[in-house]
């Protein structure tokens, strides 16, 4: 991390929009279905868990809500505003 530092350059971790459910995308819609009935839900399967440790649906739903007002005051979606946070991590 200290070359990084030096020159300026930040590293991406995989998985860092929560496999696309810090977007726009997700925004006043119901939690996504059951991995064993819903093929699209299996790869956010995982993330889905992780959010659920964090807090509730709606919880989650109240976060999406504030990034997509900091993301309207900048006219970015809300993963711009995701990865606009991380990036400022050091």
């Amino acid at each position: 991390t200290a070359y990084c530092l030096k020159h300026g350059l930040t590293i991406q971790a995989y998985g860092c929009l929560a496999g696309g459910l810090l977007s726009d995308h997700f925004l006043h819609r119901d939690k996504p279905g059951s991995t064993r009935t819903d093929p699209d839900a299996v790869s956010l399967g995982k993330y889905h868990e992780v959010i659920e440790q964090w807090g509730t649906w709606e919880l989650f739903q109240e976060l999406l809500s504030t990034l997509r007002m900091i993301g309207n005051k900048h006219r970015v979606s809300i993963s711009m505003v995701a990865m606009r946070w991380v990036m400022q991590q050091p």
